[in-house]
């Protein structure tokens, strides 16, 4: 067996282990043919994910949407997410709509985030900031943790309220409350909108430490532009480069861009030093 079936086989089993709580896959399925709805759930996640079965999203919403005819809120979000993405089903993101707003009328946090997304991004939909911000804070008052993002991202842009960057970090700090160690990092993003460089570094410094890409890229700029540490070229061509290293895509594309810009202002000697630097540094635990 290959690492990548090895890794397969241990997921399934890791999944059943947790989810199924003592079930086996045929007894699961054997729930979700008689019509229990939380059967039929894991049965459209094992269809999706290829758990034990032959990935099949056309397999999955029809579990999913079985279980969402019988009320199941966590399946509208699920068959309405299917409707998005075009998974199993025709793309409509005016059925997916209808889908999350089934359960979001009645008070269900993920899919009131899902609509808050959907609009703040306009993914499908003419883009509605007020719209927006009415899902999202009906969802982050229930504690979910993409809404809470997602009312301080609005409060940061001043996207259906009025522009305040306490605010933003009110909301912000609530995630991190909860957990989502990210937030803080968005954090970081609302100091440095507010020119209080020094505050965004030491957020920028804890996850350029830990190996964020993200991280790393806005503490080189720091360096680059004097932006709450004194200017240093070196130490900017460093972090810029871990950046690099550390991001695929067209995130990496952008930052090598930066990295490059950088070198033009730095002397052969100290790009040496500045790569030997990169070179060197490990992040710290």
């Amino acid at each position: 067996m290959n690492k990548t079936n090895l890794r397969h086989a241990i997921l399934v089993l890791h999944f059943i282990a947790v989810h199924a709580h003592g079930q086996s896959l045929e007894d699961i399925r054997k729930a979700a043919e008689e019509g229990n709805p939380v059967a039929q759930v894991k049965m459209g996640y094992f269809y999706t994910q290829g758990l034990g079965v032959t990935k099949d999203y056309s397999e999955a919403s029809k579990w999913f949407r079985k279980a969402a005819e019988q009320g199941n809120e966590d399946a509208h979000v699920k068959i309405a997410y299917m409707y998005a993405e075009g998974q199993g089903v025709p793309k409509d993101n005016l059925e997916a709509i209808k889908w999350w707003r089934k359960v979001a009328d009645k008070g269900y946090g993920p899919a009131q985030f899902s609509l808050g997304y959907i609009y703040q991004h306009g993914h499908g939909v003419p883009e509605d900031h007020l719209e927006a911000v009415k899902w999202f804070r009906k969802a982050a008052e229930q504690g979910e943790i993409g809404a809470l993002n997602g009312l301080a991202l609005a409060y940061l842009e001043g996207q259906g309220v009025p522009q305040n960057f306490e605010e933003a970090i009110k909301w912000y700090r609530k995630a991190v409350d909860k957990g989502n160690v990210n937030s803080l990092l968005f954090i970081g993003d609302v100091h440095n909108r507010n020119r209080d460089y020094g505050e965004a570094v030491k957020i920028y410094q804890i996850f350029a430490d830990k190996g964020d890409a993200y991280g790393q890229f806005n503490l080189g700029m720091a360096y680059f532009l004097g932006h709450g540490v004194p200017e240093d070229f070196v130490l900017a061509y460093m972090w810029l480069n871990l950046a690099t290293a550390n991001s695929i895509g067209e995130t990496r594309k952008f930052y090598l861009e930066q990295r490059e810009m950088v070198a033009t202002f730095i002397k052969p000697q100290q790009l040496t030093n500045a790569q030997r630097l990169a070179s060197e540094w490990k992040p710290k635990k």
